[in-house]
């Protein structure tokens, strides 16, 4: 590895555990003329508030998805004007839970009454994830395809845009703005952080027209319109596809992880295990993000349990190594293509970070959150070639 000044330093262990994840190197967009922005130019991973004041400024927001749609409310009552730029719009729900404070009663049962609490997560995770799973299975017969997937998913799809119209419904040309022209679910759903009301705020713009290039201190868009700012916000992502880059990770024969997964189709089996690297557990790796609600931290500690319990075969079972066996590997992951192919971020014209340049869903697992705890509470050590000392 290398120190902060640059030089190499050498370690030696029994086993590498990466837990750097998926959402980890900021996506940055190259818009021509982005290097002569007079004022701060920034991605949202980046942003210092010690540093970047966006108070009383002409702010811009490039992007609308999970980051902006919590930076644009917090920041709109402070700065001077918001233009934010939008390439697709998400789909965002109405939550009535979401900002109220957790009650002093609650606070007690969760302390005091036993299991109550793992109750409640189990009831949190089925009403927003396992319990919408079937939500995202394409229904072939499905008479409205271009908007929804199935009976359930078109309801749904109707209950959201209800609470749209609730909050901007009188402004029909910003309405026809937000409302997205894909099934609900195709990309991250949302929760709605008070972003209808700041997008009616005085002094918010919502642009959909594209960006062209960045002219001193301002940003252009293709039909030649100008938009003046004072800082730039780049919501825009990661580089989620180029999983572990800049990583520089070697299995046996000296191929590296990122030759064997190439620019963006990471594979790994119960996206913790890869063929070719013993004793290499991935934390939050392929196909475990999720994308039909749940909890990312639910996840990890199932991957969690079962790399401490490969780490303890290991270390008391007498193994030198554990490397996944490369048939396990491949039936695995053609069961992921397989169930993706019956859902959502597989279904014609969805453009998403999940897919690769392929249209490979290599982001998003299409499993239960029950499924996947089953398939990771115990490691089946015949999975695996295993080494003795």
């Amino acid at each position: 590895m290398r120190d902060r000044q640059g030089g190499v330093e050498t370690h030696e262990f029994a086993a590498l555990v990466c837990a750097v994840g998926q959402l980890n190197r900021p996506q940055v967009p190259q818009i021509p003329g982005m290097e002569d922005f007079r004022g701060p130019l920034l991605h949202s991973a980046q942003w210092d508030p010690e540093i970047h004041d966006a108070k009383g400024r002409r702010v811009a927001v490039v992007g609308t998805g999970a980051s902006a749609i919590q930076i644009v409310p917090a920041i709109v009552s402070q700065v001077e004007s918001l233009t934010i730029f939008q390439r697709s719009p998400p789909w965002i729900v109405h939550n009535p839970n979401y900002h109220r404070r957790v009650s002093e009663g609650m606070r007690w049962v969760l302390r005091h009454l036993p299991y109550y609490a793992k109750w409640y997560r189990f009831q949190l995770f089925w009403g927003f994830a396992d319990g919408l799973h079937p939500t995202l299975q394409i229904d072939p017969g499905w008479e409205h395809p271009e908007r929804s997937l199935n009976a359930t998913n078109e309801r749904h799809r109707r209950a959201i845009i209800k609470h749209v119209e609730r909050e901007i419904g009188d402004d029909p040309e910003l309405l026809a703005k937000v409302i997205p022209d894909y099934p609900p679910y195709g990309k991250r759903i949302l929760i709605d952080t008070h972003w209808y009301k700041a997008l009616k705020q005085a002094n918010v713009e919502l642009v959909t027209t594209p960006i062209d290039h960045i002219d001193g201190g301002a940003i252009v868009a293709t039909d030649g319109h100008s938009y003046s700012a004072d800082m730039i916000v780049l919501a825009t992502g990661f580089q989620a596809r180029r999983l572990l880059w800049p990583m520089n990770v070697v299995g046996r024969g000296g191929r590296s992880i990122g030759e064997l997964w190439g620019e963006d189709d990471p594979r790994a089996h119960l996206g913790i295990t890869v063929p070719g690297f013993p004793n290499f557990f991935v934390l939050y790796g392929p196909n475990t993000n999720l994308g039909h609600g749940g909890s990312a931290i639910f996840h990890t500690e199932c991957q969690v349990r079962y790399t401490v319990q490969c780490l303890l075969a290991l270390r008391d079972g007498g193994i030198r190594t554990l490397e996944c066996r490369q048939d396990v590997h491949d039936a695995y992951n053609a069961r992921v293509d397989e169930a993706h192919g019956r859902m959502i971020w597989s279904h014609p014209g969805m453009n998403t970070w999940y897919r690769n340049r392929k249209g490979r869903v290599f982001a998003n697992s299409p499993w239960r959150l029950v499924d996947y705890w089953s398939m990771t509470r115990t490691p089946d050590l015949r999975d695996f070639i295993v080494r003795a000392e």
